[in-house]
């Protein structure tokens, strides 16, 4: 992808790692203060972990920089060629003059007058759970130190998720009477990805004016990336890539779902699991729906949508809110947004088109009882409370698919 073709300054989805593109939710502050208070307090274990590309190097990063002084701190890795020259190195003032590669014994000599001037080393530890058989040998001796009842270092571990099962194991006994805390970075929701894509693009040099992506596209970004941020910017990154290759300054759902194709990448089981039930698609405020499609194939009966979210994916992909199951239905074949005048059907660039009361249509707005083909399948539009307003930019006679609570408000409000 040619940054430029875009009018930004740097590749936005490059690489997870950039520093000056990162995005923090609260729970990356609440896991920054946890790494504070290992290293602030005495008899601490903080362990941080979550699955790869979830962040967790970006938030070891933004520690350190938050730090004016790391004295105390010891970074530790898979890189590491050797922990206990590390450690001799932080520790080098309290140490024997000639213990330049220091014994055990001059280390835990060490260690221990740290903790004598109210100090307690702690080891910060990335990617723990690859560490060799070794090195967790000597983390374990690490945590066995001991000076007047108390631990003589503090440990911050991160790792993925195979880690707790390894600190139940190999590292129980190191813990003690440590308090310890555990944090579970979790995925981002939608609201989170959206703010993730959008920082990145506007650090890159993006207009604060001009969404490169639509929100359909946030949308299809964020329910086949889990919100992880590695897979948003993979997937992120080809979808502007064929935006690129069809000279299109914008990405569309349906530039996400070339990529998608392109990378052949299936939905994430947590998002197949009920998709109507999803708390990030559900209208805030919103009761229960009196819209609704009624979907049938062949003329049998499949299932009923109720219309209580502000977009509905059709296709014939799993992934979909609406899986249509017909070799005449793309894999995203359309969608239906919701907004104040209703419901606007769009159909997404498909093979074979989208019928509504069997003409043709690539946009449609839609009334009551309008009926959907796609191959095979119908979806009639059912609405059991309509309202009929006027619009200067709309034809009279649109009805709202969700009705508030409060109906006087919602006529007052669309005149």
């Amino acid at each position: 992808m040619r940054p430029e073709f875009f009018d930004l300054k740097k590749g936005p989805f490059e690489k997870e790692s950039d520093y000056d593109l990162s995005y923090f939710s609260e729970q990356h502050g609440r896991a920054v203060n946890l790494m504070g208070h290992a290293l602030w307090n005495r008899a601490c274990l903080v362990t941080i972990f979550g699955e790869h590309g979830i962040g967790k190097t970006m938030l070891v990063e933004r520690f350190i920089k938050g730090l004016r002084s790391i004295t105390g701190l010891v970074r530790l890795g898979t890189n590491t060629p050797n922990i206990r020259e590390r450690i001799a190195y932080e520790l080098q003032e309290l140490l024997p003059v000639d213990a330049t590669l220091a014994s055990d014994m001059d280390i835990e000599k060490a260690c221990k007058l740290y903790l004598q001037q109210g100090r307690c080393l702690t080891l910060l530890v990335d990617d723990v759970d690859l560490l060799s058989p070794e090195k967790i040998l000597e983390l374990h001796w690490l945590g066995s130190l001991e000076e007047d009842g108390f631990p003589a270092v503090n440990f911050i571990l991160l790792g993925g998720l195979e880690m707790e099962q390894m600190l139940d194991t190999n590292l129980h006994s190191t813990v003690g009477d440590r308090q310890w805390h555990r944090f579970y970075i979790r995925r981002m929701n939608e609201e989170e990805t959206g703010q993730y894509i959008q920082r990145r693009l506007r650090m890159s040099g993006a207009s604060a004016s001009k969404d490169i992506f639509t929100p359909s596209a946030l949308h299809l970004v964020f329910r086949y990336s889990s919100g992880n941020p590695r897979a948003i910017n993979r997937l992120c990154k080809a979808a502007m890539e064929c935006a690129e290759k069809r000279c299109m300054l914008f990405v569309s759902d349906r530039e996400v779902a070339l990529a998608i194709e392109l990378l052949d990448l299936e939905m994430d089981p947590q998002q197949l699991e009920h998709p109507t039930r999803r708390k990030s698609d559900r209208l805030e405020h919103s009761v229960r729906a009196r819209a609704r499609l009624v979907h049938s194939y062949r003329d049998e009966l499949i299932e009923e949508i109720p219309l209580d979210r502000q977009r509905i994916l059709l296709g014939r992909d799993l992934g979909n809110d609406v899986v249509i199951p017909s070799a005449a239905a793309s894999r995203y074949h359309a969608v239906v947004f919701s907004d104040a005048h209703g419901l606007l059907l769009v159909d997404l660039h498909s093979t074979n088109g989208t019928l509504v009361n069997g003409k043709p249509v690539t946009k449609h707005r839609l009334r009551r009882n309008d009926v959907i083909q796609v191959g095979a399948s119908t979806l009639k539009y059912v609405n059991e409370v309509e309202r009929v307003f006027e619009s200067d930019m709309e034809e009279p006679g649109r009805e709202t698919a969700v009705l508030q609570h409060d109906v006087t408000g919602v006529i007052t409000r669309i005149g």
